[in-house]
């Protein structure tokens, strides 16, 4: 009888321990993949802010030569990394860089191969005072946010930031 107590305990205990390695494997898989995800959602950061860069601060700074169809999203050599046709039309739609506030993206899409990993975009603009706070008036100081999540997690893999001036 205490034979079969030890060995009890001893199936116990190892048991305890491969469970324990396994939620550690599981947890660096976990991690990995939202490493992979954090990659990819940073890269299309980055293209929607270059895209949103090329554009006039307001319409008071505007180039009267500046032609909004020559910044057409169309033209898909400037987003190397999405998907053919999952660029969205609100893009074609504006004009100055406030034009972007609260431009919600339900899918786009990044290319890997011949996958391709659906993403939600939220851009924000918002008017900076001297200090680089957020105010509600009109100033000469704008902060462009682009937020980038994956439905696999809520929250934002990446929030990118640039401050924007005539």
């Amino acid at each position: 009888m205490p034979n079969t107590l030890v060995a009890i305990l001893a199936l116990v205990g190892s048991m305890l321990l491969v469970l324990g390695q396994q939620q550690v494997l599981e947890r660096d898989r976990a991690d990995m993949i939202k490493g992979e995800l954090e990659i990819m959602a940073g890269g299309i950061a980055l293209q929607v802010m270059e895209h949103i860069a090329m554009f006039p601060f307001d319409e008071a700074t505007a180039d009267a030569a500046f032609d909004p169809e020559a910044f057409s999203v169309a033209d898909l050599a400037a987003w190397p990394f999405v998907q053919q046709g999952s660029v969205p039309m609100e893009f074609d739609d504006a004009r100055y860089l406030e034009d972007f506030h609260q431009v919600q993206i339900d899918t786009l899409e990044f290319q890997v191969g011949e996958m391709s990993m659906p993403f939600s975009v939220d851009l924000e603009v918002y008017y900076l005072d001297d200090d680089k706070n957020q105010i509600t008036e009109r100033t000469r100081n704008k902060e462009v946010r682009v937020s980038i999540s994956h439905e696999r997690y809520p929250n934002a893999l990446v929030v990118l930031r640039r401050s924007f001036a005539p």
